[in-house]
């Protein structure tokens, strides 16, 4: 951006260097968690998926920013920011099983889930789809229409569906009200509370049986 706020339609410069962001690169992720932009293909299509890239500035199309309508422009950079967020965290500390563990809290505390934990699926799918713009969705290939909402039936059903990123996020930031950071933060985990000891031994086969 110029010092007045607006964006430069000249994108190099003698003392700034381009680069390849690696958020960029997920897919999903399509505007800059930094400055809110719209991204674009540098390549349409690729040689080879083993083939050096250089980023070379003739090549740069686009020479001003553009976004897209502020409504989705501001859910894809909450995307973006929480793709920002998650590649920063202690990867080895979250799989599969803590995911959908959260998410069943989630879905319980908002009442997604009947006394027998079964997943209210219609009622789900009917208030994800009124939460997102059907034209966001549309863009991000994640409708929940009734030929292509099945995917997030799939995330609870199937042990080793594997499920697109942006469809993951988009899940917990309608779940959290976006806040991708509530969603693995654990310090608000409730831990099992005891009553003060000492508790009596109930092991019948121990001398100490009934004793304290």
């Amino acid at each position: 951006r110029d010092p007045d706020g607006d964006w430069s339609s000249d994108v190099c410069s003698s003392d700034l260097e381009a680069y390849f962001h690696v958020i960029h690169q997920v897919p999903g992720v399509l505007v800059c968690e930094k400055h809110e932009c719209r991204l674009f293909d540098y390549i349409d299509e690729y040689k080879s998926e083993i083939e050096f890239i250089r980023l070379e500035y003739d090549n740069i199309r686009f020479k001003k920013a553009t976004f897209y309508e502020k409504k989705i422009n501001d859910v894809l950079f909450q995307i973006a920011i929480s793709v920002k967020y998650i590649k920063n965290l202690e990867y080895l500390k979250y799989n599969r099983e803590f995911i959908l563990e959260k998410f069943y809290k989630l879905l319980d505390e908002k009442g997604y889930l009947t006394e027998h934990s079964k997943i209210r699926q219609t009622k789900l799918i009917a208030d994800f789809k009124n939460y997102y713009e059907e034209k966001m969705l549309k863009i991000l290939n994640s409708e929940v229409d009734s030929n292509n909402g099945k995917w997030i039936k799939e995330i609870f059903t199937y042990v080793r569906y594997s499920s697109q990123p942006v469809r993951t996020i988009l899940l917990i930031l309608f779940l959290t009200n976006n806040n991708i950071i509530d969603f693995f933060c654990e310090k608000n985990e409730k831990k099992l509370e005891f009553i003060q000891g000492p508790w009596p031994c109930l092991n019948p086969v121990c001398h100490y049986y009934k004793k304290d």
